[in-house]
C-alpha cells in the first residue's frame, strides 16, 4: 500500500511538472518592452521573408543591397539605393505586407563611386603628365623615364 501511494505521488508530481513546462511557453531572455515570444519571432521572420521575396521579384529594387529587419511588426530598411524611386518602392513594398505595423526607411542614396566626376592633372617628379577623367573616358599623357 505504501508503495502504491509513493508511486501515485511520483506520477502526480511528474504530471504537474510536465504541465508547468507545457503551459509556460517559450520566451526569449530579453526583458522589459523588448520581450517577444517564440511565436512573435516566427511572425517577424515571416514578415521579413515576404518583404525580401517581393523585393527580389520587383524590377525597380535591388533587393540584395537592402537589409530588412523586423521586430514586433516594425520593419527597418537599411542599405544603399541608386535613386529616390528605389527608396520609395522598397518602402511601398514593405508597407503592403500583412503584419507590418510601421516602416522605418533608413535607405541612403549611394554616393558616387570614389573619384567619379573628378578630373585629374598631375605631374610627378619623373616628368609623367596625366590628364583625363577618372571614369577612363579620356586619358592623355607622356611618361619619361630617367636612364
Amino acid at each position: 500500500m505504501k508503495k502504491q501511494m509513493r508511486m501515485i505521488v511520483v506520477v502526480a508530481c511528474s504530471m504537474l511538472g510536465v504541465g508547468a513546462l507545457l503551459t509556460t511557453g517559450c520566451k526569449s531572455s530579453e526583458s522589459g518592452s523588448t520581450r517577444r515570444t517564440a511565436g512573435t519571432y516566427v511572425d517577424d521572420s515571416a514578415i521579413t521573408a515576404k518583404i525580401k521575396a517581393k523585393m527580389i521579384a520587383d524590377k525597380t529594387v535591388k533587393a540584395h543591397e537592402i537589409n530588412v529587419d523586423t521586430f514586433q511588426g516594425n520593419v527597418q530598411l537599411n542599405g544603399f539605393v541608386d535613386n529616390d524611386s528605389q527608396k520609395q518602392r522598397a518602402e511601398e513594398i514593405a508597407r503592403n505586407v500583412s503584419g507590418v505595423v510601421n516602416v522605418q526607411n533608413n535607405l541612403q542614396l549611394r554616393p558616387e563611386a570614389a573619384g567619379a566626376g573628378r578630373s585629374y592633372n598631375t605631374q610627378g617628379n619623373s616628368g609623367a603628365q596625366i590628364q583625363g577623367s577618372s571614369g577612363g573616358a579620356e586619358v592623355k599623357g607622356k611618361v619619361e623615364t630617367n636612364p
